[in-house]
């Protein structure tokens, strides 16, 4: 929810704040059965991102596999800012604006 709706959630730099502080919550066992209901790829990449970003690649590790089981679609890791960026292939996110924490 927090990618999915980041303007109600304080905007980019505040996800990246939650998603720092959730951190040590965060058990990738539990992302199998949400990711079962085949939720929003765009959604998935862009946590996955982030999450590495924030230095916990082994919490993103079941959302890359998630993502290279699908087929090939890039996005922008900020949905307003156009398509124009740096391309991150592993995550298939095109980074289109500097997001840094609050």
């Amino acid at each position: 929810d927090l990618v999915r709706y980041s303007a109600r959630a304080g905007g980019w730099g505040n996800v990246l704040t939650v998603l720092r502080d959730l951190a040590p919550a965060l058990r990738p066992s539990r992302f199998r059965p949400v990711l079962a209901t085949e939720p929003a790829g765009a959604d998935i990449a862009r946590l996955g991102y982030l999450l590495e970003r924030l230095g916990i690649p082994d919490t993103a590790a079941p959302l890359h596999r998630w993502i290279e089981a699908r087929p090939e679609r890039w996005v922008p890791l900020v949905p307003a800012s156009g398509r124009a960026g740096v391309r991150d292939p592993r995550w298939r996110i095109v980074i289109n604006e500097s997001i840094e924490p609050d």
